[in-house]
Protein backbone atom coordinates (compact mmCIF):
# COMPACT_ATOMS: atom_id res chain seq x y z
CA UNK A 1 0.00 0.00 0.00
CA UNK A 2 2.55 2.74 0.97
CA UNK A 3 4.02 1.70 -3.01
CA UNK A 4 1.13 3.00 -4.42
CA UNK A 5 1.05 6.03 -2.65
CA UNK A 6 4.05 7.34 -3.90
CA UNK A 7 3.40 6.56 -7.39
CA UNK A 8 0.01 8.15 -7.09
CA UNK A 9 1.48 11.12 -6.08
CA UNK A 10 3.99 11.74 -9.00
CA UNK A 11 1.58 10.98 -11.32
CA UNK A 12 -1.70 13.38 -9.76
CA UNK A 13 1.39 16.62 -9.79
CA UNK A 14 1.69 15.62 -13.77
CA UNK A 15 -1.21 15.57 -14.50
CA UNK A 16 -1.23 19.05 -12.43
CA UNK A 17 1.39 20.18 -14.58
CA UNK A 18 -0.37 18.90 -18.33
CA UNK A 19 -3.87 20.50 -17.55
CA UNK A 20 -1.78 24.08 -16.28
CA UNK A 21 -0.21 23.39 -19.06
CA UNK A 22 -3.71 23.17 -21.28
CA UNK A 23 -4.89 26.08 -19.45
CA UNK A 24 -2.00 28.45 -20.76
CA UNK A 25 -2.52 27.98 -24.40
CA UNK A 26 -5.96 29.76 -23.84
CA UNK A 27 -3.64 32.44 -21.97
CA UNK A 28 -1.14 32.88 -24.80
CA UNK A 29 -3.63 34.09 -27.43
CA UNK A 30 -4.28 36.98 -25.21
CA UNK A 31 -0.62 37.48 -24.08
CA UNK A 32 0.09 37.30 -28.19
CA UNK A 33 -2.64 39.86 -28.60
CA UNK A 34 -1.40 42.33 -25.93
CA UNK A 35 1.91 41.97 -27.86
CA UNK A 36 0.76 42.70 -31.08
CA UNK A 37 -0.86 45.66 -29.77
CA UNK A 38 2.04 47.12 -27.75
CA UNK A 39 4.01 46.72 -31.06
CA UNK A 40 1.39 49.05 -32.90
CA UNK A 41 1.89 51.27 -30.10
CA UNK A 42 5.59 51.93 -30.54
CA UNK A 43 5.27 52.10 -34.10
CA UNK A 44 2.67 54.75 -33.54
CA UNK A 45 4.25 56.62 -31.11
CA UNK A 46 7.83 56.37 -33.02
CA UNK A 47 5.67 58.57 -36.05
CA UNK A 48 4.32 61.09 -33.33
CA UNK A 49 8.51 61.56 -32.50
CA UNK A 50 9.76 62.10 -35.92
CA UNK A 51 6.94 64.72 -35.90
CA UNK A 52 7.59 66.23 -32.83
CA UNK A 53 11.00 66.14 -34.39
CA UNK A 54 10.61 67.79 -37.36
CA UNK A 55 8.27 70.65 -35.91
CA UNK A 56 10.68 71.63 -33.31
CA UNK A 57 13.30 72.02 -36.31
CA UNK A 58 10.77 73.75 -38.34
CA UNK A 59 9.55 76.17 -35.60
CA UNK A 60 13.04 76.82 -34.45
CA UNK A 61 13.70 77.91 -38.35
CA UNK A 62 11.03 80.21 -38.00
CA UNK A 63 12.27 81.81 -34.80
CA UNK A 64 15.25 82.12 -36.45
CA UNK A 65 13.65 83.65 -39.62
CA UNK A 66 11.23 86.03 -38.02
CA UNK A 67 14.32 87.58 -35.24
CA UNK A 68 16.16 88.44 -38.66
CA UNK A 69 13.52 90.10 -40.30
CA UNK A 70 12.88 92.30 -37.28
CA UNK A 71 16.21 92.74 -35.99
CA UNK A 72 18.79 92.04 -38.88
CA UNK A 73 21.08 90.14 -38.17
CA UNK A 74 21.10 88.60 -34.22
CA UNK A 75 23.85 88.42 -32.01
CA UNK A 76 26.49 84.84 -32.34
CA UNK A 77 25.27 84.16 -28.54
CA UNK A 78 21.53 84.55 -29.46
CA UNK A 79 21.81 82.23 -32.12
CA UNK A 80 24.09 79.89 -30.04
CA UNK A 81 21.44 80.25 -26.99
CA UNK A 82 18.71 79.44 -29.61
CA UNK A 83 20.40 76.62 -31.30
CA UNK A 84 21.41 74.98 -27.78
CA UNK A 85 17.94 74.57 -26.83
CA UNK A 86 16.66 73.64 -30.03
CA UNK A 87 19.39 70.43 -29.47
CA UNK A 88 18.09 69.66 -25.84
CA UNK A 89 14.99 69.39 -27.09
CA UNK A 90 16.06 66.64 -30.07
CA UNK A 91 18.25 64.85 -27.10
CA UNK A 92 14.76 64.58 -25.24
CA UNK A 93 13.36 63.20 -28.25
CA UNK A 94 16.14 61.07 -29.26
CA UNK A 95 16.43 59.64 -25.43
CA UNK A 96 12.35 59.29 -26.06
CA UNK A 97 13.11 57.15 -29.26
CA UNK A 98 15.21 54.99 -27.57
CA UNK A 99 13.27 54.14 -25.00
CA UNK A 100 10.57 53.40 -27.46
CA UNK A 101 12.86 50.74 -29.05
CA UNK A 102 13.47 49.09 -25.75
CA UNK A 103 9.33 49.13 -25.61
CA UNK A 104 9.38 47.87 -28.54
CA UNK A 105 11.77 44.96 -28.27
CA UNK A 106 9.97 43.99 -24.78
CA UNK A 107 6.81 43.58 -26.98
CA UNK A 108 8.65 41.51 -29.73
CA UNK A 109 9.98 39.35 -27.13
CA UNK A 110 6.86 38.66 -25.95
CA UNK A 111 4.93 37.57 -29.27
CA UNK A 112 7.80 35.83 -29.55
CA UNK A 113 7.04 33.58 -26.09
CA UNK A 114 3.54 33.60 -26.93
CA UNK A 115 4.05 32.27 -29.81
CA UNK A 116 6.42 29.85 -29.20
CA UNK A 117 5.79 25.87 -29.24
CA UNK A 118 7.71 25.39 -26.13
CA UNK A 119 4.91 25.25 -23.86
CA UNK A 120 3.09 22.43 -25.94
CA UNK A 121 6.08 20.45 -26.33
CA UNK A 122 6.40 20.52 -22.82
CA UNK A 123 2.99 19.37 -22.20
CA UNK A 124 3.30 16.35 -24.82
CA UNK A 125 6.62 15.33 -23.14
CA UNK A 126 4.86 15.07 -19.17
CA UNK A 127 1.89 13.19 -21.18
CA UNK A 128 4.00 10.86 -22.51
CA UNK A 129 5.57 10.57 -18.97
CA UNK A 130 2.42 10.10 -17.36
CA UNK A 131 1.32 7.80 -19.22
CA UNK A 132 4.57 5.46 -19.17
CA UNK A 133 3.80 5.43 -15.52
Amino acid sequence: MPFRRRIARPGSALLVLVLTGCAAAVETTRVEDAATAGTKYAQAVQGLLDESSNLLVDANSEKLLQGLALAGAGTIDQLQEQDQALRANLTEVRLLGRQLDLLAAYFTALKNLATSDAPSAFASQIESTASSL
